[in-house]
C-alpha cells in the first residue's frame, strides 16, 4: 500500500516538475545591454577530428584589439555540431590587457557556425554571446551579453 500511495504522489510532482523545467528551458532569454562585436578569420587549422579558428578585430577604445583561439571538436562523430574551448587576449590603447576562457557549444549548418559562448575574464566579468561564424566570407559576428 506505501508503494501506491507514494507512486500516486511521486508521479504527480515529478511531472509537475518536469514541465516546469522545461517550460523554462524553452523560455530561456538573455536581456539587458548588448553590443556588437565583429572579428575576421586569420587562420583555420583542420585536425584529424576538430578544427581551430583565430580571428581578431577592434573592439573600440575600451577593450581595443581583441584576439580570439576557437578550439572547435565534434560531437560523437557529428561534422555539424559539437563543443568547443578558446582563449581571449586583448588590450586596450592605455595598454589595460585583459585574457579570457572561452567555452561552449556550436552548430552548422552549411557555410555558417552558430556559437553560443559563455566566458570568463581576468578582470572578474562574465559574459554570455551568441556568435556566427561564416565560413566563406572569414567573418566572426557577436551579440555579446556582459
Amino acid at each position: 500500500m506505501t508503494a501506491k500511495i507514494t507512486t500516486k504522489i511521486f508521479l504527480p510532482i515529478f511531472f509537475m516538475v518536469t514541465a516546469i523545467s522545461l517550460a523554462e528551458v524553452q523560455g530561456f532569454e538573455v536581456s539587458g545591454d548588448t553590443f556588437e562585436a565583429n572579428f575576421k578569420i586569420t587562420s583555420w587549422t583542420a585536425h584529424a577530428d576538430s578544427s581551430t579558428i583565430t580571428s581578431q578585430g577592434y573592439q573600440g577604445d575600451k577593450y581595443g584589439m581583441v584576439y580570439l583561439t576557437h578550439n572547435l571538436e565534434g560531437r560523437a562523430g557529428k561534422t555539424n555540431q559539437g563543443n568547443f574551448t578558446g582563449h581571449l587576449r586583448s588590450v586596450n590603447n592605455q595598454g589595460e590587457a585583459v585574457v579570457g576562457s572561452l567555452q561552449g557549444v556550436w552548430k552548422r549548418d552549411g557555410k555558417l557556425l552558430t556559437l553560443h559562448t559563455l566566458d570568463e575574464f581576468s578582470n572578474g566579468v562574465l559574459w554570455y554571446a551568441k556568435g556566427t561564424i561564416n565560413l566563406v566570407e572569414g567573418s566572426i559576428k557577436f551579440i555579446v551579453h556582459p
